[in-house]
């Protein structure tokens, strides 16, 4: 969704805004955070993890191919093979199904 592209948490300027909000909110609780821990952003342990939690995505079944629709109804796949003519009740509810074929949704 490009709307939400700016608020990616892989993008520099995201992560150095949640460290600097983190840090700030960490200055105004009283009493005094001071055994609170100052957040750093880290590249190179960001990089590490990011490859981490991708193998594990991949591990898991997840796949980058998915939908950004989803069904309304669980019974879209049955309804759209029943389903002749388009419905705008069916297509309005079941966007993943008519929207994403071939992709996980």
């Amino acid at each position: 969704n490009k709307n939400l592209e700016g608020l990616s948490t892989t993008r520099k300027s995201v992560q150095e805004e949640i460290v600097k909000n983190h840090n700030q909110l960490r200055r105004m609780v009283s009493p005094p955070g001071s055994d609170l821990l100052k957040m750093v952003r880290a590249h190179k342990r960001t990089v590490h993890l990011e490859s981490c939690i991708c193998s594990l995505r991949i591990a898991s079944g997840f796949s980058p191919n998915s939908c950004e629709y989803e069904d309304r109804f669980s019974n879209c796949a049955e309804v759209k093979a029943a389903v002749i003519c388009e419905d705008p009740i069916v297509n309005e509810n079941c966007k993943a199904t008519y929207n994403c074929e071939g992709k996980i949704h």
